[in-house]
């Protein structure tokens, strides 16, 4: 009887033991990180990192974690689906993985740049040349303003505003207007030369614009030039 006893006794502090060993094995496993998921996830956010070189102010990135655990992911290798520059806000990352890039993970995340942008002084009325104190440099978060937002009061002075802007307006590309300086059917002078030499021709602007410009002049019922605003009444040929 006592031999019985003994005998139980050992054999549930036995099966104890291997449960133990289970319970231990299994936190184990699950303690440890998901590897995959894990490369998957830092090499897209250092393929993000280096694409945000690019981006003038302090930037952030955060990556959404999947859902899912990821497959195992072979030479994982990070793009950007939108074959365009990496911009403020919220974007699409895919991870290619295999030798052959066959199989491909998305992810979602989003860029916070902290950095310059242009704002009116004062309101500004359509029409105006804008000077260097009708706007301002300031700072803050660029994921928040269009992608059209100007960081430079340079890119922005001497340009005619399109629109009446209000104060404080963070000013867009599309605010703005290169003014003409040059009206069609104007008769502009055509430069050209080289080294040591120069050679001017008169013609008709067929089309009025900026400087910076190509516009097309005529020079005869036969003869028309395509050259580059340079001044007021002046184009050049490249």
């Amino acid at each position: 009887m006592h031999r019985q006893n003994r005998t139980h006794k050992y054999s549930t502090i036995i099966r104890l033991q291997i449960l133990l060993l289970l319970l231990i094995s299994s936190a184990s496993v699950l303690s440890q990180p998901d590897t995959d998921s894990n490369e998957v996830l830092t090499t897209a956010k250092l393929f993000l990192q280096q694409q945000a070189e690019a981006l003038a102010g302090q930037v952030d990135i955060e990556i959404d974690m999947p859902s899912t655990q990821f497959p195992p992911c072979e030479k994982p290798e990070a793009f950007l689906p939108k074959k365009s520059p990496l911009k403020p806000g919220r974007v699409s990352v895919g991870v290619r993985c295999g030798t052959e890039m066959q199989t491909v993970r998305y992810m979602q995340a989003f860029i916070s740049v902290v950095g310059t942008y242009v704002t009116v002084v004062d309101g500004i009325s359509p029409g105006t040349i804008i000077r260097s104190t009708d706007v301002e440099e300031v700072t803050g978060n660029l994921s928040r303003l269009p992608s059209s937002a100007i960081n430079s009061a340079n890119d922005a002075i001497g340009k005619m505003s399109k629109m009446r802007l209000r104060a404080g307006t963070a000013v867009l590309q599309q605010h703005l207007a290169t003014p003409s300086v040059v009206k069609r059917g104007e008769q502009v002078t055509v430069e050209t030369g080289g080294k040591g030499f120069k050679i001017s021709r008169q013609g008709e602007a067929v089309e009025s614009g900026g400087i910076g410009d190509i516009i097309h002049i005529r020079i005869s019922k036969k003869e028309t030039l395509t050259a580059t605003i340079t001044g007021p009444g002046r184009t050049s040929l490249k």
